[in-house]
């Protein structure tokens, strides 16, 4: 059949797989943006859509343990009075 006739808010288009001309109204749009005849449309594959995990997160700064101690034996720079007041 040919799609010369007029209807009212639909224009001439062509499927993009197969070539077939048709009304606006009849073809659906592709998921990769282009316009289909309905048998033709696929749907996207689940696998499009697997996000890869994140991976954990981590502290902005870290400091690896240390057994090292440094003990000080400095005497106190004022002198500690426990009965003043």
């Amino acid at each position: 059949m040919i799609n010369d006739y007029f209807v009212l808010g639909e224009f001439n288009a062509v499927c993009f797989e197969c070539g077939a001309k048709k009304k606006s109204g009849q073809l659906v749009r592709h998921w990769k943006g282009y316009y289909v005849c309905p048998q033709h449309n696929e749907p996207r594959h689940p696998q499009d859509y697997v996000a890869a995990p994140r991976p954990p997160s981590m502290p902005p700064y870290t400091q690896p343990p240390s057994d090292l101690f440094i003990v000080t034996n400095f005497p106190p720079a004022v002198p500690y009075d426990p009965n003043a007041t």
